[in-house]
C-alpha cells in the first residue's frame, strides 16, 4: 500500500551564465582591523531573533556587524551585536544598551541610518538597521586623496553637509553621537549620505557614567598627556576602562580627552575635523602620538589652512569656530554651523559668477557633488576623452532610456533603470579614466611605446562599439526581455582592464595594414558588437542574425582574429537560444581561429562556451571538464582574476550538477562564490553560483544549508535587481520549496505565493517560470498534507509548461510525475499511471536510462502498481530505482522512500520476508538521518514493522 504522505520532487531552478571576458579586477581584501573576538562571530545561516545571518560586514570596539535577512519583511538588514563592558553589571548593561537602541529606532531622518528593531540575543543586544549599499566616507577620502583636483573640496562639502543634517536631526532628539568619524558616514550608491553607528550615542542629561568621560590622568590636560608618553602599555590598559575615552582619538574633542561633559558641541568638533580633512586632505591638528595630538587639540594649535583661492574664507572661519578648544566658543548648534557653511557657498558662487561672467557654477546640495568650473589648467594632449561618449552615453541617451523603460509599464522597470544607468555611468567613467591613463603613459610619462598605446587605444575603441550598441538596444529596442536583462547585461560588457594589459605579442586586436582591409575588419567588429548587445539584452534571435552577418563580413576580410570573434559570437547566440549542437560547432571554429591567430581573449571565451554547452546541455561531463581545465590555465596565466576564476568554477559545477555528481558540484559552486563575493564585475557569476549550490544542496537533502544559501541569494538579487525582477521571483520560488522541506510551512507558502505574484505581474500567465511557481506551490501544499490543492497546483504547472516548453522538456517531467503522486494520495491510482509513465519517458529520453532522476518515476510507478494490487509489476520498477539511487547522489529521503516501497513490494509479491524487513528498517534509518521532518512516514514504517517485523 502506498504511503499516506508522498515526498514529491521539486523543480529547483539552476542558473547558467555565459562567459564575458577577462578582467584584472581583484576582489577586495577582507578587513582584519576589527577587534572582535573569534568566539563572537556567527556562522552564515545562524539565527538572531527572526533574522538569518548572511555574512560578516565588520567589527569594532562596540561589537560586530552582520549582513542579515529579515524573512517577515522580506528585506536585507545590517544586524549589530553589541558588547557591554565587562566591568559593568551585565543586566544593567543589557538594559542600558537596549534602551539606547530603542531610542535610536524613534529617530527618522534621510541622513541617518534607520534603526528598525532592537532586542536581546543571549547575553548581548542586537540592533537591526538599514542596510546601505555604498562606501564609507573614509573610503571616499582615500580615493579623493589619490585623485584630488582643485574642485574636490566642493564634493566633500556637499557630502558633509548631508552628514551634518543627520547629526543635527539626532541632536534635535536629544542624542549625541560621541564617535563621529569618516568610517561612521556612509555614502550610498545613489549619492545619499547617512550617519551610522550611534554605538556610543547617549541622550543628553542621562546620569550614565559615560556622559562625563573620566580624565586620563590628572586635571591638567597638558601634564596628563605628557605623562602618557612613558607607558604605551598603561595607555592601552586605561583605554579599556569603563567611562574613559569614548571615541576615536584623531576626531575627538578636548572634553573627550580630558573628562569634560559631552554634548552636541562635541559632535560639532568631530564633524569639523572630518570636514577639514575632506576639504584639505589632512587633519587639522598635528601630532604623531596620542599625547602630541591631545596637546594640539587642547591648545587649539591647528595647522595653517592651505591658501586655496577656491575655498571661501567664510568656510575657513566656520571651521576655526567649530574647532575651538572650548565648547562655549563653538557654534551653539549644528544647525547654525551648517547655515554658515551654506551661506559661504552662496557667496563663493556669486563671486565666481561676477569674475567669470558666463562660467557656470552649479551647487547641488543634498545628494550630488558640488560642481564648479573656473579657469582650468593648461590643456594637455590627454584631456577631453569624455567627449567621445557623446551620442553613446550622454544626457540624451539617458532620457531616452528612461522613457523607453517607463513605456513597458513593468513593475520592476524603475529599479532596473536606476541600476542599469548607474552601471553604465561606472563603466563609461572607467573607460574615460583608462583612456586618459593610456594616453599619459606615452604622451606624458613616456613609459609606453606608441605602438603599444595604439594597440590599447584600439581595444578601448572596440569597447566604445560595445557601449554604443548596447545603449542603442536599451533606448530603441526596449521590451520586457531587454528590461529583465539590462542590469546584468551591462555587467557582462567586456572588461576594460583587458585593454590596459594588452602586450605586443597579443595579436587579437591588431588591424590589417591595408586601409581597405582595416575598414572591412572594423565593419565586421561593429556587427559583432551589435550582436553581443542584443544577446546580452535577451534578444537572442536578433543577436544570432547580427552574429551571422558579422561572420559573413569577417570571412570576406580573411582576417583570422575577427573571424574568431564572429564565430564565438555565433556560438554564444545559439547557446542562449538553447541550441547546443550549432553552439558547439561555432565555439569550436572560434577556438581554432583564435588559437591560430594569437587571439587570447576569444580563445578563452570559446573554451568557456564549450565547457558550458557540453556540461549543461549535451551532458558530456568529461569533455566539459577538459575544456574548463584549459580555460583555467589561461586564467592562471592572466593572474587569476576573480570573475574568470569564478566562471570556470561555475561551469565545472554546472557540468557536475547535470551529471548528478552533487558533492563535486557543491565544491565548485562554493569556490565560485568565494572568489566572486564582493567583486562588482562578477555579480552574475556570484548570483548563479549561489542559486545553483542551493539547488544542489536541496537535491542532497541538506535543506538548512540550502535555505541559508538561498537567503543570501535572495538578498543579493533583490539588492541589485529590485523586488519585482524575475530572478528575484525564482529565488523566492526555490526558497519556498526549501522551507517546505524543513517543515516551515508558513514561510514556504509565503515565498511560493510571492514567486507566483512576481511571475504573473511581470512575465504574464503564459511563461514557464510561472509553471515552476505553481509546481513548487504544489510542493508546499503536499508537505502540508493537502493532496487536493497539491494536485490542482501541479496540474496547472503541467499545463503551462507543456504550452510554453513543449511536451518533452525535462521540467515537464517533474510536474507530470508530481501530478501522478498527488493522484496516488487521492486514491486515484489508475489515473496516475499515464502521468508517471510520461514523466519516465521524458527523463529516459532527455537524460539517458541511467540518470538518477529516473528514480523518481520508477518509485512512483511501483507505488501505483502496488495500489492497483499488482505487486509483481511493482517490484522490477522499484529494484531498478534502488540501483539508480545507489549510483547517484540522491536525497536520503528519496532513497528511504524507495526502500519502503521495495519492502512492501517484496512482501506483497511473495518474496523473502527478511529482505522486506531489512529494507523497511533501512528506510526508517534514512528518514531519521534526514533534515526533512518525516513523522508520518516514520509512523507508517513503525506500524508496518510491528505487523511484519
Amino acid at each position: 500500500m502506498a504511503p499516506t504522505r508522498d515526498v514529491t520532487n521539486t523543480d529547483l531552478d539552476a542558473t547558467r551564465i555565459e562567459p564575458t571576458g577577462v578582467t584584472e579586477a581583484q576582489a577586495p581584501a577582507l578587513d582584519s582591523s576589527g577587534h572582535g573576538e573569534a568566539d563572537w562571530s556567527l556562522p552564515r545561516g545562524a539565527q538572531v531573533d527572526r533574522y538569518f545571518i548572511i555574512g560578516r560586514l565588520g567589527a569594532g570596539g562596540m561589537g560586530e556587524v552582520f549582513s542579515a535577512y529579515d524573512p517577515e519583511l522580506d528585506r536585507r538588514v545590517a544586524l549589530k551585536l553589541v558588547r557591554f563592558d565587562a566591568n559593568e553589571d551585565a543586566a544593567n548593561a543589557r538594559g542600558r544598551l537596549l534602551r539606547e537602541a530603542q531610542a535610536l529606532a524613534k529617530l527618522s531622518h534621510p541622513n541617518v541610518v534607520a534603526v528598525y528593531d532592537a532586542g536581546t540575543h543571549g547575553d548581548r543586544v542586537f540592533i537591526a538597521m538599514e542596510h546601505v549599499e555604498g562606501r564609507t566616507f573614509r573610503d571616499w577620502l582615500r580615493s579623493a586623496e589619490q585623485r584630488r583636483t582643485p574642485d574636490t573640496w566642493r564634493e566633500a562639502l556637499g557630502l558633509m553637509l548631508q552628514a551634518g543634517a543627520g547629526l543635527a536631526a539626532a541632536h534635535a532628539q536629544g542624542m549625541v553621537h560621541r564617535d563621529f568619524k569618516p568610517a561612521n558616514v556612509m555614502v550610498s550608491d545613489d549619492g545619499r549620505v547617512r550617519v551610522l553607528d550611534f554605538g556610543l550615542a547617549r541622550r543628553f542629561g542621562e546620569s550614565e557614567p559615560s556622559d562625563e568621560a573620566r580624565p586620563l590622568l590628572r586635571s591638567d590636560p597638558i601634564e596628563s598627556l605628557d605623562s602618557l608618553n612613558s607607558s604605551r602599555s598603561s595607555l592601552a590598559l586605561q583605554l579599556t576602562q569603563t567611562g574613559m575615552v569614548m571615541g576615536t582619538p584623531a576626531y575627538m574633542a578636548p572634553e573627550q580627552f580630558f573628562g569634560g561633559r559631552v554634548d552636541s558641541r562635541t559632535d560639532q568638533f568631530s564633524f569639523c575635523v572630518v570636514l577639514y580633512r575632506g576639504l584639505f586632505g589632512v587633519r587639522p591638528f598635528p601630532g604623531e602620538s596620542f599625547a602630541d595630538l591631545g596637546r594640539s587639540v587642547a591648545r587649539g594649535e591647528m595647522r595653517e589652512m592651505p591658501k586655496s583661492a577656491r575655498i571661501p574664507r567664510a568656510i575657513h572661519n566656520a571651521l576655526r569656530r567649530g574647532l575651538s578648544p572650548g565648547r562655549e566658543q563653538r557654534y551653539p548648534s549644528m544647525d547654525e554651523l551648517l547655515a554658515d557653511l551654506e551661506r559661504s557657498i552662496g557667496q563663493a558662487r556669486r563671486r565666481l559668477l561676477g569674475a567669470a561672467g558666463a562660467t557656470a557654477v552649479v551647487v547641488a546640495l543634498g545628494g550630488a557633488a558640488l560642481l564648479g568650473s573656473t579657469a582650468r589648467e593648461a590643456a594637455t594632449p590627454c584631456q577631453g576623452f569624455d567627449a567621445k561618449l557623446a551620442g553613446i552615453w550622454d544626457d540624451e541617451r539617458r532620457e531616452a532610456m528612461a522613457t523607453a523603460f517607463e513605456a513597458t509599464q513593468l513593475a520592476y522597470a524603475g529599479d532596473a533603470l536606476v541600476a542599469t544607468q548607474r552601471s553604465l555611468d561606472e563603466y563609461t567613467a572607467a573607460w574615460t579614466q583608462l583612456r586618459t591613463e593610456i594616453c599619459e603613459a606615452t604622451q606624458v610619462r613616456r613609459d609606453q611605446s606608441e605602438t603599444l598605446m595604439d594597440l590599447r587605444i584600439g581595444c578601448l575603441d572596440g569597447r566604445l562599439h560595445d557601449i554604443s550598441a548596447l545603449t542603442t538596444v536599451l533606448t530603441e529596442e526596449v521590451d520586457a526581455d531587454v528590461v529583465k536583462n539590462s542590469v546584468l547585461g551591462v555587467g557582462q560588457l567586456p572588461p576594460l582592464r583587458d585593454c590596459a594589459t594588452l602586450e605586443r605579442d597579443d595579436q587579437g586586436l591588431m588591424q590589417p595594414e591595408d586601409p581597405q582591409a582595416a575598414a572591412g575588419v572594423e565593419h565586421a567588429r561593429e556587427q559583432v558588437a551589435a550582436a553581443r548587445a542584443r544577446v546580452l539584452a535577451g534578444k537572442y534571435q536578433d543577436g544570432l542574425s547580427y552574429a551571422e552577418r558579422a561572420l559573413e563580413l569577417a570571412e570576406q576580410t580573411g582576417f583570422l582574429p575577427v573571424i574568431a570573434e564572429a564565430h564565438e559570437m555565433v556560438g554564444l547566440a545559439h547557446d542562449r537560444r538553447m541550441e547546443p549542437e550549432p553552439a558547439r560547432a561555432a565555439y569550436e571554429e572560434g577556438l581554432y581561429a583564435a588559437a591560430a591567430s594569437g587571439h587570447t581573449r576569444v580563445e578563452l571565451m570559446s573554451l568557456l562556451g564549450l565547457a558550458s554547452v557540453l556540461g549543461m546541455h549535451l551532458v558530456k561531463t568529461d569533455e566539459a571538464l577538459h575544456y574548463a581545465r584549459h580555460a583555467e590555465a589561461i586564467a592562471h596565466y592572466l593572474g587569476d582574476p576573480p570573475q574568470l576564476v569564478g566562471t570556470v568554477a561555475l561551469y565545472r559545477g554546472n557540468a557536475q550538477m547535470t551529471a548528478s555528481h552533487f558533492d563535486e558540484a557543491i565544491e565548485q559552486f562554493r569556490r565560485a562564490i568565494e572568489v566572486t563575493r564582493g567583486d562588482p564585475e562578477s555579480e552574475r557569476v556570484y548570483l548563479a553560483a549561489l542559486n545553483n549550490v542551493s539547488a544542489v544542496l536541496g537535491q542532497k537533502g541538506q535543506y538548512q544549508d540550502a535555505a541559508d544559501a538561498f537567503v543570501e541569494a535572495l538578498a543579493a538579487a533583490e539588492g541589485r535587481l529590485g523586488p519585482w525582477h524575475p530572478t528575484v521571483g525564482s529565488t523566492h520560488n526555490n526558497l519556498g520549496v526549501t522551507y517546505s522541506r524543513l517543515g516551515e510551512h508558513e514561510l514556504a507558502m509565503k515565498h511560493a505565493l510571492r514567486a507566483i505574484e512576481i511571475y504573473e505581474k511581470v512575465l504574464g500567465t503564459e511563461h514557464p517560470e510561472l509553471g515552476r511557481g505553481y509546481h513548487n506551490l504544489g510542493v508546499a501544499y503536499s508537505d502540508q498534507g493537502n493532496a487536493q490543492k497539491a494536485y490542482e497546483s501541479y496540474l496547472k504547472a503541467l499545463e503551462i509548461k507543456r504550452r510554453t516548453l513543449g511536451p518533452d522538456h525535462v521540467s515537464v517531467a517533474f510536474s507530470a510525475n508530481n501530478v501522478g503522486d498527488a493522484l496516488l494520495r487521492l486514491g486515484r491510482a489508475r489515473e496516475a499511471v499515464p502521468f508517471i509513465e510520461d514523466a519516465l519517458r521524458i527523463w529516459k529520453t532527455a537524460l539517458g536510462p541511467d540518470n538518477p532522476n529516473n528514480m523518481y518515476g520508477l518509485v512512483s510507478l511501483a507505488q501505483a502498481h502496488l495500489a492497483l494490487g499488482e505487486p509483481a509489476l511493482a517490484l522490477p520498477y522499484v529494484r531498478r530505482a534502488l540501483e539508480l539511487g545507489n549510483d547517484g547522489d540522491i536525497d536520503p529521503v528519496e532513497r528511504a522512500k524507495a526502500d519502503f516501497v521495495a519492502a512492501q513490494a517484496v512482501l506483497a509479491s511473495g518474496g523473502e520476508p527478511k529482505e522486506a524487513v531489512d529494507l523497511a528498517r533501512r528506510a526508517r534509518s534514512g528518514y531519521q538521518a534526514s533534515e526533512r521532518p518525516s513523522p508520518n512516514e516514520l509512523a507508517e514504517i513503525d506500524a508496518w514493522l510491528a505487523e511484519h517485523g
